[in-house]
């Protein structure tokens, strides 16, 4: 069972990302973004992460 949904807009920002931008995306997301949910604290300034409801 998926813990995550990505959404079309997500997927062809990704795609449009230069080969060395999306392995920079990827190291922020498993050096900080990965290990604050662990955590407990998803949205800290380590992740530099704001989650957004309700947005299109």
């Amino acid at each position: 069972m998926p813990t995550f949904e990505t959404l079309p807009r997500f997927t062809a920002d990704l795609q449009h990302l230069t080969p060395a931008q999306r392995r920079r995306f990827r190291r922020v997301v498993l050096d900080a973004f990965v290990p604050d949910l662990r955590t407990g604290q998803a949205g800290s300034a380590a992740s530099d992460t704001v989650f957004l409801y309700g947005v299109p």
